[in-house]
């Protein structure tokens, strides 16, 4: 894209024009990317936290029924 956008901007003359173009897509592009991570980030830590909690309530009913059981 890059490319395509400086040889158009050589050949009509209008370069200046053609890398402003191209900042502001690049600029959008990278906003845009930016902004979507920061709003998985934080739903990814919220799952890893939700799977950890969900970890150790199973383990301790494992472990509390299993020793209830050996018991009998």
């Amino acid at each position: 894209m890059f490319s395509h956008f400086y040889s158009t901007g050589e050949v009509t003359g209008r370069l200046d024009d053609s890398l402003r173009r191209l900042y502001d897509y690049y600029l959008d592009d990278g906003t845009r990317k930016i902004h979507a991570v920061c709003q998985w980030i934080p739903r990814f830590i919220y799952l890893a936290v939700v799977a950890m909690i969900a970890m150790r309530v199973i383990s301790f009913y494992t472990n509390f029924y299993g020793s209830r059981l050996e018991g009998l």
